[in-house]
Protein backbone atom coordinates (compact mmCIF):
# COMPACT_ATOMS: atom_id res chain seq x y z
CA UNK A 1 0.00 0.00 0.00
CA UNK A 2 1.34 3.73 -1.12
CA UNK A 3 1.26 5.43 2.12
CA UNK A 4 1.27 9.22 1.70
CA UNK A 5 1.95 11.73 4.31
CA UNK A 6 1.46 15.21 4.45
CA UNK A 7 2.47 17.77 7.57
CA UNK A 8 -0.03 20.39 8.88
CA UNK A 9 1.08 23.60 10.18
CA UNK A 10 -1.14 26.51 10.82
CA UNK A 11 -0.70 28.21 7.35
CA UNK A 12 -3.00 25.96 6.14
CA UNK A 13 -6.03 27.20 8.20
CA UNK A 14 -5.27 31.03 7.18
CA UNK A 15 -8.06 30.90 4.34
CA UNK A 16 -10.15 29.77 6.83
CA UNK A 17 -10.62 32.54 8.66
CA UNK A 18 -8.28 31.26 10.88
CA UNK A 19 -4.91 32.95 12.31
CA UNK A 20 -1.41 31.82 12.00
CA UNK A 21 1.19 31.87 14.40
CA UNK A 22 2.08 34.74 14.49
CA UNK A 23 -1.60 36.49 13.97
CA UNK A 24 -2.50 34.69 17.14
CA UNK A 25 0.28 35.55 19.42
CA UNK A 26 -0.56 39.56 18.39
CA UNK A 27 -4.03 38.36 19.17
CA UNK A 28 -3.05 37.16 22.62
CA UNK A 29 -0.33 40.30 23.32
CA UNK A 30 -3.33 42.48 22.74
CA UNK A 31 -5.32 41.29 25.02
CA UNK A 32 -3.16 40.33 27.87
CA UNK A 33 -1.89 43.67 27.81
CA UNK A 34 -5.72 45.09 27.99
CA UNK A 35 -6.65 42.55 30.34
CA UNK A 36 -3.42 41.80 32.44
CA UNK A 37 -2.38 45.38 33.02
CA UNK A 38 -6.10 46.76 34.29
CA UNK A 39 -6.04 43.73 36.43
CA UNK A 40 -3.05 44.16 37.77
CA UNK A 41 -3.15 48.13 38.15
CA UNK A 42 -6.52 47.62 39.82
CA UNK A 43 -5.38 46.19 43.38
CA UNK A 44 -5.38 47.76 46.66
CA UNK A 45 -2.57 46.67 49.07
CA UNK A 46 -3.02 46.92 52.80
CA UNK A 47 0.05 49.65 53.69
CA UNK A 48 0.12 52.56 51.41
CA UNK A 49 2.40 54.58 52.83
CA UNK A 50 2.07 58.11 50.86
CA UNK A 51 6.18 56.77 49.56
CA UNK A 52 4.69 53.78 48.33
CA UNK A 53 1.22 55.18 46.86
CA UNK A 54 3.53 56.49 44.24
CA UNK A 55 6.45 54.52 43.33
CA UNK A 56 4.37 50.79 43.36
CA UNK A 57 2.12 51.67 40.78
CA UNK A 58 4.76 53.09 38.53
CA UNK A 59 6.36 49.75 38.78
CA UNK A 60 3.43 47.31 38.43
CA UNK A 61 2.28 48.68 35.54
CA UNK A 62 5.52 48.92 33.67
CA UNK A 63 6.79 45.65 34.85
CA UNK A 64 3.43 44.37 33.59
CA UNK A 65 3.39 45.99 30.19
CA UNK A 66 7.12 44.82 29.68
CA UNK A 67 5.81 41.04 29.57
CA UNK A 68 4.40 41.92 26.79
CA UNK A 69 7.02 43.85 25.21
CA UNK A 70 9.28 40.98 25.95
CA UNK A 71 6.99 38.48 24.03
CA UNK A 72 6.58 40.43 20.60
CA UNK A 73 9.04 38.96 18.45
CA UNK A 74 7.04 35.64 19.69
CA UNK A 75 4.88 32.91 18.97
CA UNK A 76 1.98 32.57 20.99
CA UNK A 77 3.13 29.12 22.09
CA UNK A 78 6.10 31.03 23.43
CA UNK A 79 4.24 33.75 24.75
CA UNK A 80 2.71 30.86 27.28
CA UNK A 81 6.76 30.58 28.64
CA UNK A 82 6.70 34.19 28.95
CA UNK A 83 3.86 34.49 31.40
CA UNK A 84 5.30 31.26 33.29
CA UNK A 85 8.64 33.41 33.87
CA UNK A 86 6.88 36.48 35.34
CA UNK A 87 5.94 33.90 38.08
CA UNK A 88 9.39 33.73 38.70
CA UNK A 89 10.61 36.95 39.81
CA UNK A 90 13.53 36.93 41.94
CA UNK A 91 12.86 38.34 45.81
CA UNK A 92 15.96 39.66 46.00
CA UNK A 93 16.00 42.01 43.21
CA UNK A 94 12.27 42.99 44.19
CA UNK A 95 13.75 44.26 47.92
CA UNK A 96 17.40 45.85 46.18
CA UNK A 97 14.94 47.56 43.77
CA UNK A 98 12.56 49.14 46.54
CA UNK A 99 15.45 49.62 49.03
CA UNK A 100 16.96 51.69 46.50
CA UNK A 101 14.40 53.74 45.21
CA UNK A 102 12.77 54.76 48.84
CA UNK A 103 16.35 55.68 50.59
CA UNK A 104 17.59 57.59 47.70
CA UNK A 105 14.48 59.88 48.20
CA UNK A 106 13.61 58.68 52.12
CA UNK A 107 16.99 57.84 53.40
CA UNK A 108 15.67 57.76 56.77
CA UNK A 109 12.45 55.69 56.44
CA UNK A 110 11.06 52.40 57.67
CA UNK A 111 11.54 50.12 54.97
CA UNK A 112 9.56 47.52 57.06
CA UNK A 113 6.18 48.08 56.24
CA UNK A 114 7.00 49.26 52.50
CA UNK A 115 8.66 45.65 52.37
CA UNK A 116 5.85 43.88 53.16
CA UNK A 117 3.54 46.07 50.84
CA UNK A 118 5.54 45.05 48.06
CA UNK A 119 6.08 41.22 49.10
CA UNK A 120 2.16 41.10 49.31
CA UNK A 121 1.68 42.58 45.83
CA UNK A 122 4.17 40.53 44.64
CA UNK A 123 2.12 37.00 45.64
CA UNK A 124 -0.40 38.97 44.16
CA UNK A 125 1.03 39.30 40.95
CA UNK A 126 2.33 35.69 40.61
CA UNK A 127 -1.76 35.11 41.30
CA UNK A 128 -2.81 37.20 38.39
CA UNK A 129 -0.27 35.49 36.28
CA UNK A 130 -1.39 32.48 37.26
CA UNK A 131 -5.11 33.01 36.51
CA UNK A 132 -3.82 34.14 32.98
CA UNK A 133 -1.73 31.20 32.39
CA UNK A 134 -5.25 29.13 32.60
CA UNK A 135 -7.24 31.71 31.25
CA UNK A 136 -4.59 31.31 27.92
CA UNK A 137 -6.34 27.97 27.27
CA UNK A 138 -9.76 29.34 26.72
CA UNK A 139 -8.68 32.55 24.89
CA UNK A 140 -7.10 29.91 22.25
CA UNK A 141 -10.11 27.64 22.09
CA UNK A 142 -12.31 30.55 21.11
CA UNK A 143 -10.27 32.14 18.75
CA UNK A 144 -9.68 28.23 16.82
CA UNK A 145 -13.89 27.33 17.32
CA UNK A 146 -15.78 26.81 14.41
CA UNK A 147 -17.45 28.23 12.35
CA UNK A 148 -14.92 28.17 9.56
CA UNK A 149 -14.40 29.41 6.04
CA UNK A 150 -14.24 26.07 3.97
CA UNK A 151 -15.06 27.06 0.32
CA UNK A 152 -11.53 27.73 -0.33
CA UNK A 153 -10.35 24.39 0.08
CA UNK A 154 -12.12 22.20 -2.80
CA UNK A 155 -9.81 21.92 -4.76
CA UNK A 156 -7.42 20.23 -1.78
CA UNK A 157 -10.32 18.10 -0.49
CA UNK A 158 -11.43 17.07 -4.61
CA UNK A 159 -7.70 16.03 -4.39
CA UNK A 160 -8.00 13.87 -1.01
CA UNK A 161 -11.41 12.02 -2.60
CA UNK A 162 -9.92 11.49 -5.69
CA UNK A 163 -6.88 9.51 -4.53
CA UNK A 164 -9.20 7.77 -1.78
CA UNK A 165 -10.88 6.05 -4.84
CA UNK A 166 -7.04 4.45 -5.51
CA UNK A 167 -7.14 0.73 -3.62
CA UNK A 168 -3.40 0.69 -2.75
CA UNK A 169 -3.28 4.27 -1.05
CA UNK A 170 -3.31 5.23 2.75
CA UNK A 171 -3.28 8.86 3.79
CA UNK A 172 -1.85 10.16 7.15
CA UNK A 173 -2.09 14.03 7.92
CA UNK A 174 -0.41 15.01 10.70
CA UNK A 175 -1.74 18.49 12.29
CA UNK A 176 0.10 20.41 14.51
CA UNK A 177 -2.92 22.76 14.74
CA UNK A 178 -5.73 22.36 17.48
CA UNK A 179 -8.54 23.62 15.22
CA UNK A 180 -11.19 21.58 13.87
CA UNK A 181 -11.15 22.63 9.90
CA UNK A 182 -9.77 19.34 8.90
CA UNK A 183 -12.99 17.54 10.92
CA UNK A 184 -15.14 19.41 8.85
CA UNK A 185 -13.53 19.60 5.67
CA UNK A 186 -14.05 15.45 5.78
CA UNK A 187 -17.46 15.87 7.27
CA UNK A 188 -18.51 18.36 4.24
CA UNK A 189 -17.55 15.21 2.11
CA UNK A 190 -18.77 12.49 3.57
CA UNK A 191 -15.81 11.16 4.46
CA UNK A 192 -14.97 8.13 6.84
CA UNK A 193 -11.68 8.74 8.68
CA UNK A 194 -9.81 7.43 11.98
CA UNK A 195 -8.79 10.67 14.51
CA UNK A 196 -7.96 7.56 17.17
CA UNK A 197 -11.66 7.94 18.97
CA UNK A 198 -14.08 5.13 18.89
CA UNK A 199 -17.28 6.09 17.68
CA UNK A 200 -18.94 5.05 20.42
CA UNK A 201 -20.84 7.26 22.04
CA UNK A 202 -20.33 7.78 26.37
CA UNK A 203 -21.54 10.13 28.77
CA UNK A 204 -20.25 11.65 32.01
CA UNK A 205 -22.97 14.12 33.17
CA UNK A 206 -23.99 16.54 30.39
CA UNK A 207 -21.00 15.70 28.44
CA UNK A 208 -21.18 13.28 25.23
CA UNK A 209 -17.70 11.97 24.63
CA UNK A 210 -15.29 9.35 22.27
CA UNK A 211 -12.95 7.12 24.22
CA UNK A 212 -9.60 7.11 22.50
CA UNK A 213 -8.24 4.12 20.49
CA UNK A 214 -5.58 4.26 18.79
CA UNK A 215 -5.32 0.82 17.02
CA UNK A 216 -8.12 2.49 15.21
CA UNK A 217 -5.40 3.96 12.99
CA UNK A 218 -4.41 0.53 11.31
CA UNK A 219 -7.74 -0.01 10.00
CA UNK A 220 -8.20 3.60 8.15
CA UNK A 221 -7.44 4.29 4.70
CA UNK A 222 -7.63 8.11 5.89
CA UNK A 223 -6.10 9.25 9.34
CA UNK A 224 -5.65 12.66 11.23
CA UNK A 225 -3.36 12.59 13.88
CA UNK A 226 -3.17 15.98 15.95
CA UNK A 227 0.07 15.58 17.46
CA UNK A 228 -0.44 18.98 19.60
CA UNK A 229 -4.07 17.85 20.98
CA UNK A 230 -6.99 19.93 19.91
CA UNK A 231 -9.42 22.36 21.25
CA UNK A 232 -12.11 19.10 21.32
CA UNK A 233 -9.82 16.78 23.77
CA UNK A 234 -10.11 16.56 26.80
CA UNK A 235 -8.52 14.60 29.81
CA UNK A 236 -10.51 12.58 32.24
CA UNK A 237 -9.99 10.42 35.28
CA UNK A 238 -11.50 6.84 34.92
CA UNK A 239 -11.22 3.32 37.55
CA UNK A 240 -8.68 2.60 35.01
CA UNK A 241 -6.22 5.45 35.28
CA UNK A 242 -6.02 9.02 33.37
CA UNK A 243 -8.12 8.86 29.80
CA UNK A 244 -8.67 10.76 26.70
CA UNK A 245 -11.77 12.08 25.47
CA UNK A 246 -13.21 13.92 22.63
CA UNK A 247 -15.99 15.61 23.06
CA UNK A 248 -19.02 15.80 20.59
CA UNK A 249 -21.52 17.64 23.05
CA UNK A 250 -21.45 19.35 26.46
CA UNK A 251 -18.85 21.63 27.63
CA UNK A 252 -16.50 20.13 30.33
CA UNK A 253 -15.28 23.55 31.32
CA UNK A 254 -18.94 24.26 33.03
CA UNK A 255 -19.07 20.90 34.82
CA UNK A 256 -17.82 20.35 38.32
CA UNK A 257 -14.41 19.17 38.72
CA UNK A 258 -15.45 16.52 40.49
CA UNK A 259 -17.21 14.90 37.60
CA UNK A 260 -14.20 13.56 36.08
CA UNK A 261 -12.96 15.94 33.19
CA UNK A 262 -10.02 18.36 33.68
CA UNK A 263 -11.21 22.25 33.15
CA UNK A 264 -9.02 22.75 30.19
CA UNK A 265 -8.91 21.42 26.93
CA UNK A 266 -5.71 19.25 26.33
CA UNK A 267 -3.59 21.18 23.42
CA UNK A 268 -0.03 21.39 23.69
CA UNK A 269 1.24 25.47 24.32
CA UNK A 270 4.83 26.11 24.99
CA UNK A 271 8.12 24.25 24.15
CA UNK A 272 8.86 23.14 27.41
CA UNK A 273 5.26 21.94 27.80
CA UNK A 274 5.36 20.45 24.03
CA UNK A 275 8.69 18.92 25.12
CA UNK A 276 7.21 17.34 28.30
CA UNK A 277 4.70 15.98 26.71
CA UNK A 278 6.44 14.09 23.82
CA UNK A 279 8.43 12.44 26.64
CA UNK A 280 5.78 11.80 29.12
CA UNK A 281 2.11 12.20 27.97
CA UNK A 282 0.65 8.43 26.84
CA UNK A 283 -1.37 9.46 24.01
CA UNK A 284 0.91 12.35 22.65
CA UNK A 285 3.87 9.60 22.60
CA UNK A 286 1.66 6.85 20.90
CA UNK A 287 0.57 9.48 18.13
CA UNK A 288 4.32 10.13 17.14
CA UNK A 289 5.36 6.64 17.41
CA UNK A 290 2.44 6.78 14.35
CA UNK A 291 4.66 9.76 13.24
CA UNK A 292 7.71 7.64 13.34
CA UNK A 293 6.52 4.72 11.50
CA UNK A 294 4.42 6.67 8.96
CA UNK A 295 7.70 8.31 7.49
CA UNK A 296 9.74 5.34 7.42
CA UNK A 297 7.18 3.26 5.61
CA UNK A 298 7.11 6.12 2.70
CA UNK A 299 9.75 7.90 0.72
CA UNK A 300 7.30 11.30 0.24
CA UNK A 301 6.16 14.29 3.01
CA UNK A 302 4.44 16.78 1.86
CA UNK A 303 4.49 19.62 4.57
CA UNK A 304 1.94 22.46 4.14
CA UNK A 305 1.66 25.78 6.08
CA UNK A 306 4.20 24.56 8.30
CA UNK A 307 6.95 27.20 9.15
CA UNK A 308 9.65 24.58 10.92
CA UNK A 309 9.74 26.27 14.34
CA UNK A 310 9.66 22.96 16.37
CA UNK A 311 12.80 21.75 17.10
CA UNK A 312 11.06 18.06 17.52
CA UNK A 313 9.13 17.70 15.06
CA UNK A 314 12.11 19.15 12.77
CA UNK A 315 14.30 16.35 14.18
CA UNK A 316 11.98 13.77 13.15
CA UNK A 317 11.96 15.07 9.52
CA UNK A 318 15.42 14.81 9.77
CA UNK A 319 16.24 11.27 11.40
CA UNK A 320 13.93 10.05 8.66
CA UNK A 321 15.09 12.11 5.16
CA UNK A 322 17.45 10.02 2.87
CA UNK A 323 18.84 11.40 -0.01
CA UNK A 324 16.35 9.19 -2.14
CA UNK A 325 12.95 11.07 -0.11
CA UNK A 326 11.20 13.45 -1.40
CA UNK A 327 9.48 16.64 0.46
CA UNK A 328 7.44 18.71 -1.22
CA UNK A 329 6.61 22.28 0.67
CA UNK A 330 3.15 24.11 0.24
CA UNK A 331 3.64 27.66 1.43
CA UNK A 332 4.38 31.06 0.08
CA UNK A 333 7.02 31.95 2.29
CA UNK A 334 10.74 30.63 1.95
CA UNK A 335 11.35 27.37 3.90
CA UNK A 336 14.36 26.26 5.62
CA UNK A 337 13.67 22.80 4.49
CA UNK A 338 14.13 24.06 0.75
CA UNK A 339 18.25 24.19 0.85
CA UNK A 340 18.43 21.88 4.15
CA UNK A 341 16.42 18.81 2.83
CA UNK A 342 16.51 19.99 -1.36
CA UNK A 343 12.75 20.26 -0.98
CA UNK A 344 10.20 21.43 -3.93
CA UNK A 345 8.83 24.50 -2.78
CA UNK A 346 5.74 25.44 -4.38
CA UNK A 347 5.33 28.97 -2.98
CA UNK A 348 1.31 29.01 -2.42
CA UNK A 349 -1.04 28.69 -0.37
CA UNK A 350 -2.79 25.39 -0.66
CA UNK A 351 -6.18 26.58 -1.04
CA UNK A 352 -4.31 28.62 -4.64
CA UNK A 353 -3.24 24.98 -6.28
CA UNK A 354 -5.51 23.01 -8.53
CA UNK A 355 -6.06 19.44 -7.75
CA UNK A 356 -4.66 17.62 -10.45
CA UNK A 357 -1.13 20.34 -9.91
CA UNK A 358 -1.85 18.26 -6.68
CA UNK A 359 -2.17 14.74 -7.76
CA UNK A 360 1.12 15.04 -10.28
CA UNK A 361 3.19 15.64 -7.61
CA UNK A 362 2.36 12.78 -5.87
Amino acid sequence: MTTINILIGAGFSINAGLPDGRTLSNILKRHYEREFVREFSSRDYSEKTYTSWWLFPLWKISNAKNVMKTANSCYYEDFYEKLEGVQKLDKNLLEEFVCYSYLKYYPNLNLEPVLRCWNEALTDYATIVNDAKVNFQMVIKDLLSPPYKTEKYENFMQAIVSLLQWDDVQINIFSLNHDLLFEELFSSKSLQYCSGFSPGEKKIGKVTYYDADLNLFKKSRLNLFKLHGSIDLWKYASKQGGNYAKVIDGDPFMMNSEQAFDMLPYFLTGNIEKQHAYDKDHLIKQLFKYFKSSLDSSDTLFVIGYGGHDYEINKFVGDWFKSNNKIFIIDPSEHKFEEEYNAVHVANYVTDISSDFFLKLI
